[in-house]
């Protein structure tokens, strides 16, 4: 016989078989992943939730304290959540790269901003690292895009008129 039980996330009502009761299954409606409820409610023992596949190594941020609450999250941003587990933005560090590539030294600093800027972005939007850098590590990766493209075609330009001017390629 069917259970019906409810989604944590989207409180919908799925009619689980009862040969899933423990096991992890997914909502078809908001994809949440959750372990369905046995009869009467039952739960499988705690300790069987949280045993990491063997080949599982925890980073140093995603170790656990003995004095931490049972849920993975952190309450630093006062009614924000964010996960302990996610990496630190480098938000200010690109943004600073690329407005000094946009002042000095556009030829070194204005890829770098672009590069770690691109990096950093797909690891945000993984889930990897920290999202509150988005918006500095976006504003950063452009800066030095801007100022990459802006360098260069000064530069060509440059060249187009010394060489235009001494004659080279047939000006004339």
């Amino acid at each position: 016989m069917a259970d019906i039980i409810r989604c944590p996330s989207c409180q919908r009502q799925l009619q689980v078989p009862d040969n899933f009761a423990g096991q992890k299954v997914q909502c078809p409606k908001c994809a949440a992943t959750f372990v369905a409820a046995g009869p009467l409610g039952a739960l499988p023992q705690r300790e069987a939730l949280e045993q990491p596949p063997p080949d599982w190594e925890p980073s140093r941020r995603a170790r656990r304290r003995p004095d931490d609450d049972d849920d993975d999250y952190d309450e630093d941003y006062g009614d924000r959540y964010t996960r302990r587990n996610y990496l630190p933005h480098r938000g200010t560090a690109i943004l600073t790269l690329g407005i000094l590539s946009l002042v000095i030294c556009w030829p070194v600093l204005g890829p770098i901003a672009w590069i770690m800027g691109n990096t950093d972005l797909k690891e945000i939007r993984a889930g990897r690292m920290d999202p509150e850098g988005e918006g500095y590590t976006n504003a950063g990766r452009i800066c030095g895009i801007v100022a990459t493209c802006v360098g260069y075609t000064a530069v060509c330009l440059w060249l187009f008129v010394i060489f235009g001017m001494a004659g080279v390629g047939g000006f004339r």
